[in-house]
C-alpha cells in the first residue's frame, strides 16, 4: 500500500522564470532554453543549464563564464563595418584634389596647401566638391610621387615611343649638399604634332664623376624599355671639364656608345667663359672696382643710406640702382654691375670722395683714385661691351 502512494507521488520541476534576466547576476548571458521550459543556456559559453537560480548563479562565478564575458565585452567595443566604412569621395572631389596637387607640385611649396585647403570652400559654400576636399601636406605629396608622377612618366614615355629623342643634363648641389642630376628630354611630341623640351627626371648622386654621371643617365633609360639609349641623337651639356672634356668625359663616354651622337654645348656658359679670360687682360683695377663698389654697400646699410640720400639730390629723388657683386655662375652679372657703374658714375666718384675726405677711409680713396683717371673708365666701357655677349 506505501510502495503504490509513493509511486503516485509527483515530483516538481523548476521552470525558467524571465524576471531572472532581469537580476545583476545573471543580466545579459542568461536565455531560454527553445527545447524545453525546465533548461536555460548561456549565450556567452553556449552550454544548456538546468532552470534552477542557484545552478546559474554558480555558473556565473566560475573562470569559464568569467573569460567568456570579457571576450564578449571585448568584442563590442569594436565599431561595426557600417560604423568604419566611409562612403569614397565623390568624382568631382577627386579631380580637384588631383588638380590641387599638380599646381601645388608645379607653382607652389606642400605648405601652402594647408592654408589653401581651408580657403577654397569658403570661395563657394555650395559646391559639394570644394566642400569635401581633404587634402593636406601628407596627402597632397603622396599624390604627387604615387598618382601623378608615375601617370605623366607614363603619358610622356607613350608620347616618346620607339622615336629619336635628345637629353639636356646639369648637375648641381641642393641646399642640404646633396648633389643631383636634372634631365630633360628632347622630342616630337605625336600628340601636341611639334618638337617639346620637359623635365624627365632628377637624380641623386653620390660622386660626380664622368663615369658616375654617365652610369646614372643610363641606368635611367634602361629602367623604361621603351625609350631606348640607341635612340638616343643628341646630348646638351654645360661647358665644364667632367661634361665635355677631351677625355674621360660623360660626351667622350657616350660618344664611344654611340659615335654619331650630337654634343651640344651650353652657348652662354662657353661665352661666359670668353669673357672672363679677356677680362684677366685688362687691368685689375676694373675687376677691383666692381667688386668693391658692391661689397661697399652689401656690408654697410649705413653707406647704402648715405649714398641714397645724395643720388636723390643729384637726380630729382630717384633711387639708385643696387650694384650686382661678380658671380662664377650667373653669367650675366658682370655685365649688370659694369652697366650700373657707368651709369652712376659721377654719383658714385662723388660718394667715394667725401668718404675720403671726411671718414679717411683707404678703401674710399683707392676706389675714387680708380674712377678719376678716365683710361679707366674707357676700358670699363670696352669691358661692359665684352660682357655682353
Amino acid at each position: 500500500m506505501m510502495n503504490k502512494e509513493n509511486k503516485c507521488k509527483k515530483t516538481y520541476s523548476q521552470k525558467y522564470t524571465k524576471t531572472w534576466e532581469t537580476d545583476p547576476d545573471l543580466k545579459g548571458w542568461l536565455a531560454p532554453d527553445p527545447t524545453s521550459a525546465t533548461l536555460a543556456t548561456c549565450k556567452y559559453c553556449r552550454v544548456v543549464l538546468k532552470a534552477h537560480k542557484k545552478d546559474l548563479v554558480s555558473h556565473a562565478k566560475t573562470e569559464k563564464h568569467k573569460k567568456a564575458t570579457a571576450w564578449e565585452t571585448s568584442a563590442k567595443s569594436y565599431k561595426s563595418i557600417s560604423e568604419v566604412y566611409k562612403p569614397a569621395l565623390p568624382e568631382s572631389t577627386k579631380i580637384a584634389e588631383l588638380k590641387i596637387a599638380a599646381f601645388i607640385a608645379e607653382h607652389c611649396s606642400l605648405l601652402t596647401v594647408d592654408h589653401m585647403i581651408s580657403l577654397l570652400p569658403q570661395l563657394d559654400p555650395s559646391s559639394d566638391a570644394l566642400k569635401n576636399l581633404k587634402i593636406h601636406r601628407t596627402k597632397c605629396s603622396m599624390l604627387i610621387k604615387n598618382v601623378l608622377g608615375p601617370s605623366m612618366l607614363e603619358a610622356l614615355v607613350e608620347d616618346i615611343g620607339d622615336f629619336p629623342y635628345s637629353i639636356i643634363i646639369d648637375e648641381s648641389t641642393d641646399l642640404s649638399s646633396q648633389k643631383v642630376l636634372c634631365i630633360m628630354i628632347r622630342f616630337l611630341s605625336h600628340k601636341e604634332k611639334q618638337v617639346v623640351t620637359t623635365f624627365y627626371r632628377i637624380i641623386q648622386l653620390i660622386e660626380c664623376d664622368a663615369k658616375s654621371v654617365h652610369e646614372a643617365i643610363v641606368n635611367q633609360l634602361k629602367e623604361i624599355k621603351s625609350i631606348k639609349l640607341e635612340n638616343m641623337v643628341g646630348i646638351g651639356v654645360d661647358g665644364a671639364n667632367v661634361m665635355v672634356g677631351k677625355h674621360n668625359s660623360v660626351t667622350s663616354i657616350f660618344k664611344k656608345e654611340l659615335p654619331d651622337l650630337i654634343i651640344v654645348k651650353c652657348v652662354c656658359h662657353s661665352l661666359h667663359l670668353c669673357a672672363e679670360k679677356a677680362a684677366e687682360s685688362l687691368p685689375r683695377q676694373l675687376e677691383f672696382l666692381v667688386r668693391e663698389s658692391h661689397n661697399w654697400f652689401s656690408y654697410s646699410p649705413k653707406h647704402l643710406e648715405y649714398y641714397r640720400t645724395l643720388y636723390e639730390t643729384m637726380n630729382n629723388n630717384n633711387d639708385p640702382k643696387k650694384i650686382q657683386g661678380l658671380s662664377g655662375t650667373r653669367w650675366l652679372a658682370r655685365y649688370h654691375a659694369i652697366k650700373t657703374i657707368l651709369e652712376q658714375w659721377e654719383e658714385l666718384k662723388l660718394l667715394f670722395s667725401i668718404a675720403k675726405s671726411d671718414d679717411k677711409c683707404f678703401m674710399a680713396e683707392q676706389l675714387y683714385d680708380i674712377m678719376r683717371r678716365h683710361p679707366f673708365k674707357a676700358l670699363l666701357i670696352f669691358q661692359g661691351r665684352l660682357s655682353v655677349f
